[in-house]
């Protein structure tokens, strides 16, 4: 079989930078001015550290996960690769009278919502008929350029999804 299109979860270290560290960013920014304001300095160059740390790690995950992390489609299924967990990787296919529906959204929260739809991602999620989205369904987060994916997937899908 001939594949059709491959979506890739995209990696933007300025997204992950962004969105993704915000609650952490403002967390430690608190605890950093506390340390400072009752003059334990060696405490808030400890927690600068630990936030560094944290930065670091956070971009490497991600940038694993978004390199192990596809959707092909063919004519008849479509297949999916994802990373999930920190080393437990998830195959699975599903033909296209297996699947419900599939839904493109741009982030779940107010802040994620916003966030996407300024980088231009977008979720893609795929829902079985039988089982759940997580037990049989697939799903790609930040995915790039996400309007134009949606009209190839219209095209690709078209009527074949009851």
């Amino acid at each position: 079989m001939k594949e059709l299109l491959k979506l890739k979860s995209e990696f933007s270290p300025k997204y992950v930078l962004t969105e993704k560290l915000l609650e952490v960013y403002l967390f430690f920014v608190l605890c950093i001015a506390l340390c400072f304001a009752v003059k334990r300095i060696s405490y808030g160059i400890l927690l600068i550290f630990i936030l560094i740390l944290i930065i670091i790690g956070k971009l490497i995950l991600e940038k694993r996960k978004s390199n192990q992390t596809y959707m092909k489609f063919y004519e008849d299924r479509i297949e999916f690769k994802g990373k999930i967990f920190l080393f437990k990787v998830q195959k699975r296919v599903l033909k296209y009278d297996e699947i419900k529906d599939i839904t493109v959204t741009q982030g779940l929260g107010f802040i994620e919502k916003r966030f996407q739809k300024a980088f231009g991602y977008g979720n893609i999620y795929v829902y079985p008929k039988k089982g759940n989205i997580f037990s049989n369904g697939m799903q790609i987060e930040l995915v790039a350029n996400i309007n134009e994916k949606i009209e190839e997937i219209k095209n690709i899908v078209g009527d074949k999804i009851r």
